[in-house]
């Protein structure tokens, strides 16, 4: 059996930053290589994923999410879902960021006993 057949949903959960992406080639021993902007873009193209869902603050989407709508757009990837984080400037900020990842890997935590 071959990873490309197994069909199965392939659930991607990446992050988008305020940086300046450029071009650069992602390997992945086994899967292979793959060029682009975008490292969401390489993963999903690589891993064949299903459902993107990105994780970014309202900054970074307004400066990066377009380019990273139409870098997946042109590899026929699918469109991905941004969930909205807080900055992250204060401790219950951050914590806000570290929960909603939680949430979209589908951990949940375990109370102490």
């Amino acid at each position: 059996m071959t990873f490309e057949s197994l069909s199965m949903q392939r659930t991607l959960i990446s992050f988008l930053g305020t940086n300046d992406y450029s071009e650069t080639v992602y390997h992945w021993p086994g899967l292979g290589e793959y060029g682009t902007t975008h490292v969401a873009a390489a993963l999903a193209g690589l891993w064949k994923a299903t459902h993107i869902v990105v994780l970014a603050t309202q900054a970074a989407e307004e400066k990066n999410g377009a380019g990273l709508r139409d870098c997946l757009a042109a590899a026929a990837l699918p469109e991905p879902v941004v969930k909205r984080l807080p900055d992250g400037r204060t401790a219950p900020e951050l914590w806000m960021q570290f929960r909603a990842g939680e949430s979209e890997a589908g951990l949940r935590r375990i109370p102490a006993a």
